[in-house]
């Protein structure tokens, strides 16, 4: 079996790490997403065949799904090339940390008026018609 450890219905990162192996030997493991990117880095120049024979057999695209990873498990499925499953791992962690980022800064704000322009509440200003606020009614 790949995946090992963890309770029955526990789908968290972390938990159940998943085991590389090659002719019954354990040659890596990944615990999360960014060991998966490491591994499967470090694996290419070491055991690509490994890689290769994982892919394959949708050990990886299980091992995805079962953590929740689900969009990256839909990547990886009918991919047999590590070197491209590599690519989209690594472009789908890329991608989602910048999405993180831009999360983490918020959404961009918009100024409530155009610099150029004077606010139309100051006293002494005139202000067009169709700038005034519904039901405002100046003073004469």
């Amino acid at each position: 079996m790949i995946m090992s450890g963890g309770k029955t219905g526990e789908r968290t990162q972390g938990k159940v790490p998943f085991y590389f192996k090659s002719f019954d030997k354990t040659i890596g493991v990944a615990s999360n997403m960014e060991e998966l990117r490491s591994e499967f880095k470090r694996l290419l120049d070491v055991d690509p065949k490994s890689l290769e024979y994982h892919l394959k057999e949708g050990h990886i695209v299980q091992w995805l799904a079962y953590i929740g990873e689900n969009e990256l498990s839909k990547r990886l499925i009918d991919v047999s090339d590590p070197r491209k499953a590599y690519e989209i791992i690594n472009d789908y962690l890329s991608s989602r940390k910048r999405m993180n980022a831009q999360e983490e800064r918020g959404p961009a704000m918009k100024p409530h008026r155009k610099p150029h322009e004077k606010p139309w509440h100051r006293e002494g200003d005139t202000v067009p018609n169709d700038r005034r606020p519904r039901g405002f009614k100046s003073k004469q």
